[in-house]
């Protein structure tokens, strides 16, 4: 549905296609009380394995970790930054930075360097356009001119 609005932003020329904004935020979610055991194996991605009705467990017993395992989040993650924690996901934006609406999102859990999901974001309607970013995308603007022809500006 998000490309078809682009799509639909593109035709009304709404995207002035004056260059190109990136950038994540956190999502925080609520956090989980987990036993160590627990949080053991959801970072081992095997939170699925958790709470799961066993052989012999009664209708109540079943139900209560059928209700338990539908409030686990087992894809947030916890992140430091700036010496702040967060808990949860984040959210990547690829911004028209003329008309300001967004052209492209991808959500990772909180601990993906905002970096990462760059080769997702910048595609083919960035090429020859100025790509702005902060100063978690420094090291990388070579990668990202080999890329997609898009020439990276850092404030």
């Amino acid at each position: 549905m998000f490309d078809e609005f682009y799509a639909f932003l593109e035709e009304n020329n709404l995207i002035l296609h004056e260059g190109t904004m990136i950038d994540g935020s956190f999502v925080e979610a609520p956090r989980q009380r987990n036993t160590r055991e627990e949080n053991k194996q959801i970072k081992e991605d095997r939170g699925d394995e958790l709470w799961n009705p066993e052989e012999g467990d009664t209708e109540g017993e079943k139900k209560r970790k059928a209700n338990k395992k539908r409030q686990k989040d087992i894809d947030a993650r916890w992140v430091k930054k700036g010496g702040e924690k967060h808990y949860g996901y984040k959210n990547h934006a690829k911004v028209d930075k003329g008309s300001k609406f967004i052209k492209k999102g991808v959500t990772t859990d909180a601990s993906v360097h905002d970096s990462k999901p760059v080769k997702e974001l910048v595609d083919e309607n960035d090429r020859g356009e100025d790509l702005f970013a902060d100063s978690a995308f420094t090291e990388y603007p070579a990668e990202w001119s080999a890329l997609r022809g898009t020439r990276p500006t850092t404030p």
